[in-house]
């Protein structure tokens, strides 16, 4: 299966085949191959491990530091990546052989059948969106490891649920790629830091209740002018609330 994802196109492929002739074009389709089939390698490698330490795939030694060492190389090389690889590393980062709820996860191609991924349908009036992913929920589901900020590269991500996964960090680097995000619900998760949170403009919805923050809360907070609610209970913050609180006019 796995295979099959590395050699047929992707969802997101598409564009590189009406390119075929720009040469720059086809550069970037094959750091995209190559690209995709590293993380399978990465993917299969920790699949190894996982039932035999002993088990090897082309000729190294299926370790978790194998899995990461490919997984940092894919950054670097990485224009782009499509929807697949992107759900791929979320998997891996977060420890997907463990997850309480898996179901479908790599198993076929039509990623919209995983396990808490939801997409958008024909009946969407922008027709661009059909196929995309809008909503990715994950909630309780022992997701444990690093949120790869990769995930806000799906084009039209609407919804991130993530709450109730106390092993979970959370990192809001490159949140502005998400334009279209409106929910984020991570209530019960590790939010160490909300510095980047401030590039999520579209922003209407912010779960944040007790997920372990403490100090002042940012300024960047007052910048997510579309913020309807805001929900942070249970937490550790200290010292004043800015009167800048007054220019979420929507709140």
């Amino acid at each position: 299966i796995i295979f099959k994802m590395v050699m047929l196109p992707t969802r997101d492929s598409g564009q590189y085949d009406r390119r075929q002739g720009d040469e720059s074009s086809l550069r970037r389709r094959n750091k995209h191959v190559k690209a995709t089939f590293k993380t399978c390698t990465a993917l299969l490698g920790l699949l190894a491990f996982s039932c035999h330490e002993s088990w090897t795939f082309p000729s190294v030694m299926a370790t978790e530091d194998v899995v990461e060492e490919e997984l940092i190389n894919i950054e670097e090389e990485m224009i782009m990546l499509s929807s697949t690889e992107i759900l791929l590393k979320l998997y891996v980062d977060t420890h997907g052989l463990g997850w309480s709820e898996n179901e479908n996860w790599l198993k076929g191609e039509d990623f919209c059948s995983w396990e808490g991924i939801e997409c958008y349908d024909e009946t969407e009036s922008d027709k661009e969106r059909v196929g995309h992913i809008s909503a990715i929920d994950l909630s309780d589901n022992h997701l444990v490891g690093k949120f790869p900020s990769q995930v806000y590269m799906l084009p039209f991500i609407n919804t991130i649920t993530l709450r109730d996964n106390p092993d979970l960090e959370m990192d809001f680097t490159g949140i502005e790629n998400a334009e279209y995000l409106k929910v984020m619900a991570l209530s019960n998760s590790y939010v160490p830091s909300l510095e980047g949170i401030g590039g999520a403009q579209q922003l209407e919805y912010l779960h944040l209740t007790d997920c372990q923050m403490e100090g002042e809360i940012p300024d960047e907070i007052y910048s997510l002018y579309n913020l309807r609610g805001l929900f942070a209970n249970f937490n550790s913050f200290s010292g004043p609330i800015s009167s800048r609180i007054g220019e979420l006019t929507k709140l």
